[in-house]
């Protein structure tokens, strides 16, 4: 998928008999930027496997915080760049810091949940939306990075009253530095192979004129998660937007009224004619009573 928003990353692990579920969400709120990875054991079949559980927890651990380390360094290394090049403040580094929650708990014994948690800063000296900070944590930089070829899968159709922007990508499962690649290194160490793992990936957006090929659409407090079930990790997702042809419907709706008004009009005249004979009858019937007297 072509470097984008990412709101939240949801990674879930469901380890069965001989293979593997990876799940990757990202989320647009609205309000803040999320990055989940959520890692389920499932220690019976673990047991079956001969893969005792703990080991295997210890490995979960050491990959996600081996990930999170390198990401959070390099950001910690950029912020001092910007302070040494004074572009920012210490005061403001650390506003930014406060702008970035991590959380990295086992709720149960066999789920890990490692969380990156994106709000936005705002005070007297340094205002920065959460997207902003989102980029400046994974690109060092507060601008969106471009892609090498804006128009790369997007398609715009024209249809009657409407007109289609398609955009078909991958997800970031494709990226060789993605980490459904760092948990399929971790697999293969008990005995997992890349046709073992079968993936999900969701996208939610509050945005609810946005469409898509999903296997599933739910909302979800106001998110609509847009749900693909992958046959491999290289499979492109197809996202579309529809936008009316303001101008087609003007155009509709005044040959409606126009329409609706002749309509109106021949209603009224009809009924006036009708009502006018019935007077000229009732006048006439009338006239002729008094003539027989």
């Amino acid at each position: 998928m072509k470097k984008k928003i990412v709101l939240l990353l949801l990674a879930t692990v469901f380890l069965f008999t001989g293979c593997a579920n990876v799940e990757y969400t990202v989320v647009d709120s609205g309000t803040y930027l999320q990055q989940n990875i959520q890692v389920s054991l499932d220690k019976a079949k673990l047991d079956e496997a001969n893969c005792p559980i703990e080991d295997v927890k210890k490995s979960i651990v050491n990959c996600v915080n081996s990930l999170h380390d390198a990401q959070y360094n390099s950001f910690l290394s950029n912020l001092q760049m910007l302070v040494v090049n004074e572009s920012l403040t210490p005061n403001q580094c650390e506003e930014i810091l406060n702008a970035i929650k991590v959380s990295r708990v086992w709720p149960t014994d066999e789920i890990y949940m490692y969380e990156i948690l994106f709000t936005g800063v705002s005070s007297a000296d340094l205002r920065l939306s959460y997207t902003e900070v989102f980029y400046l944590y994974n690109y060092g930089t507060t601008i969106p990075p471009s892609s090498d070829d804006e128009s790369e899968g997007n398609v715009i159709t024209f249809e009657w009253l409407t007109t289609k922007v398609e955009s078909t990508q991958t997800t970031a499962f494709a990226n060789s530095d993605s980490i459904a690649n760092y948990f399929m290194a971790l697999f293969a160490d008990y005995g997992f192979t890349e046709e073992d793992v079968s993936y999900t990936y969701t996208y939610g957006t509050n945005y609810h004129r946005l469409h898509s090929d999903a296997d599933t659409i739910e909302n979800v407090n106001g998110i609509y998660m847009h749900t693909w079930d992958l046959e491999n990790k290289d499979e492109e997702i197809t996202l579309y937007r529809l936008i009316a042809d303001t101008t087609g419907w003007y155009i509709i709706a005044l040959i409606v009224g126009v329409v609706t008004a002749g309509i109106v009009a021949i209603i009224a005249y009809t009924k006036k004619s009708k009502s006018k004979k019935a007077i000229n009858a009732e006048l006439s019937d009338i006239t002729n009573i008094e003539n027989k007297n």
